[in-house]
C-alpha cells in the first residue's frame, strides 16, 4: 500500500505542498524521506549554533527548554506514522467489506485528526526558523522549515471539500508567510491549492505581486499563468460585477507575457512524463480564448451529428431563429441549476423565432439520455463524445456550462453561461435573446 505520509514527489521539486492525498499510509517510512528536486531548491546556507540544536533529538536538549517547531515535528510525524500504520496494517489484514469499510472510515477520521494537528503546528511556530533535514533528488541533505513541511502534511492529508477552513488557513499562512519564497512555486502548480487560495479576497492583487515582485522568474510565470486561468474562470462563470471585456483583455496580455518570456521554463513535474514547460500551457489557454474572441461577431461553425437520441441533427437548418447553443453534461452541478431557467426561457418564448439547443459532452450516451428525461428538457442536444476535433474542441469549449447565442443569421452574437458578453459588454443570457428577437422584428 502507498504511503499518504510521503510528501508529493511533484510539489517537493519546489519543497511545495502535496499534490493530493493518498489512500493509506506506510508505517514504516521515515520522516520525511522524500526528495527535492535542485532546480529550486536554494543553495544551503552555512549552518549555525541555533539551527543544529533545533534538530537535536529531545533527549539531548536541555531538560524544560520548550521544543522547537522542528522536534514537534519528528515526534508528531513518528506518532502519525505509528498510529496510521496500525490501522493500515490491520485495513489489509481485514477479510471482510464490512471490516475493510469500518477501518477505512477510522483511518480517514484519524487522518483528518493528525492533519488538523500539523495545521496547528504551522499556525502556534510562524516564526520558529527551525529545519528538518530532507534528501534531494541527488541523495544531499537540505534544511526545510518544519512549519512548511507541517504545512505539506496538512496539504497533503486533509480533505479539502470537508476541511474548507483548514485549506483556508493554511493558504493565509502560506500566502502571508512564502508568497516570495521559492515553495510558492508548487502551490501554484497544485489545482485543489489554488482552488482554495481563491477564496482569499485579495487573491488578485497577491498573485500580481508574485507575477511583478517574485525573485525567481519561475514563480513569476506561474502566478501570470495561474492569474489568467482565474480570470477565465470569471469571464465562463459570469462573475457578477466583473468586466469580461476587460477580463479577457488582461487574461490574453498575461498568457502572452507567460509564452514571451517563461515558455520554456519548468511548470509541474508529471509522473511518467518529467517536467512540463509553462509554454504549452499557456499556449493552450491562449488558444481557446482567442477562438471566443474570433467567434464573436463570425459566422457559427456548422453541426452535423446526431442527437442524443440518435437522429441526425444540423445547426444550419436551424438558420433563421435566434439559438442559444448550451454545451453540458449531466454530472456537472452548474449545468444541472441552469435545466430551470432553460426551461422557463424555452416556455416563455414559445412561438417567437427562437430554439434552444443543447450539446452533451457525456462520455455515456445513455446517462445523457436518462438526465434529459428525468428533468423534462424539451430541447434537442447533439450527444458530442469529448476529443480532439469534437464539436466542444471546434468550439473552443473547456469549462461547462458555456452557452453561444446566435442571430437569425447564423452569427455568434453572444457567449457565457446565464450572462453573456459580446465584444463590447455583457448582458443576462434573456436580454442577449430578447435583443436578437427586436433585430428580427425591427427587419419586419
Amino acid at each position: 500500500m502507498r504511503s499518504c505520509l510521503a510528501i508529493s514527489m511533484t510539489l517537493l521539486s519546489y519543497l511545495a505542498a502535496g499534490s493530493g492525498r493518498a489512500s493509506c499510509p506506510q508505517s514504516n517510512s521515515p520522516t520525511p524521506s522524500n526528495k527535492v528536486g535542485p532546480a529550486d531548491v536554494a543553495p544551503a546556507k552555512p549552518r549555525d549554533k541555533e539551527q543544529d540544536a533545533s534538530e537535536k533529538q529531545p533527549s539531548e536538549r536541555t531538560e524544560g527548554k520548550p521544543k522547537t517547531a522542528a522536534e514537534q515535528y519528528k515526534d508528531l510525524a513518528n506518532e502519525s506514522n505509528q498510529a496510521l500504520g496500525k490501522l493500515s496494517a490491520a485495513l489489509e489484514r481485514a477479510k471482510t467489506e464490512e471490516e475493510k469499510k469500518a477501518l477505512t472510515k477510522q483511518f480517514q477520521e484519524l487522518r483528518a485528526v493528525y492533519a488538523n494537528r500539523f495545521l496547528e503546528l504551522a499556525a502556534k511556530n510562524r516564526k520558529d526558523p527551525s529545519v528538518v533535514k530532507v534528501q534531494d533528488i541527488e541523495g544531499k541533505e537540505r534544511g526545510v522549515p518544519a512549519k512548511w513541511l507541517a504545512l505539506v502534511w496538512f496539504t497533503s492529508n486533509a480533505d479539502p471539500e470537508k476541511d474548507r477552513a483548514g485549506f483556508d488557513k493554511a493558504i493565509k499562512i502560506i500566502f502571508d508567510d512564502y508568497a516570495q519564497e521559492i515553495m510558492i512555486t508548487g502551490v501554484l502548480t497544485n489545482g485543489s491549492l489554488v482552488r482554495a487560495a481563491e477564496r482569499l479576497p485579495d487573491f488578485e492583487d497577491r498573485l500580481r505581486s508574485i507575477a511583478e515582485k517574485h525573485p525567481r522568474p519561475q514563480a513569476r510565470g506561474a502566478a501570470c499563468l495561474v492569474l489568467a486561468q482565474h480570470l477565465i474562470r470569471q469571464i465562463e462563470h459570469r462573475v457578477e460585477g466583473k468586466d469580461s471585456v476587460k477580463l479577457t483583455k488582461e487574461a490574453t496580455e498575461l498568457l502572452e507575457r507567460v509564452v514571451e518570456r517563461y515558455g520554456d521554463l519548468p511548470y509541474v513535474n508529471i509522473d511518467g512524463v518529467g517536467w512540463v514547460t509553462l509554454g504549452p500551457a499557456a499556449k493552450e489557454e491562449l488558444a481557446t480564448l482567442r477562438r471566443w474572441v474570433e467567434l464573436i461577431g463570425k459566422t457559427a461553425p456548422d453541426i452535423d451529428g446526431e442527437d442524443v437520441d440518435g437522429k441526425p441533427m444540423k445547426l444550419s437548418a436551424f438558420r433563421g431563429k435566434v439559438v442559444v447553443l448550451s454545451f453540458w453534461f449531466s454530472d456537472c452541478s452548474p449545468c444541472r441549476k441552469m435545466i430551470p431557467d432553460e426551461k422557463a426561457l424555452v416556455k416563455r418564448l414559445e412561438g417567437k423565432p427562437f430554439v434552444l439547443l443543447g450539446v452533451n459532452n457525456d462520455k455515456d450516451r445513455d446517462k445523457a439520455k436518462a438526465l434529459v428525461d428525468k428533468e423534462g428538457m424539451s430541447w434537442r442536444s447533439w450527444y458530442d463524445l469529448p476529443a480532439r476535433g469534437s464539436i466542444a474542441d471546434r468550439w473552443g469549449v473547456e469549462g461547462w456550462p458555456t452557452v453561444f447565442v446566435l442571430d437569425h443569421k447564423g452569427l455568434v452574437r453572444y457567449r457565457g453561461a446565464l450572462r453573456v458578453i459580446d465584444d463590447t459588454a455583457e448582458k443576462s443570457l434573456e436580454e442577449a435573446v430578447e435583443a436578437l428577437l427586436k433585430e428580427i422584428e425591427a427587419k419586419k
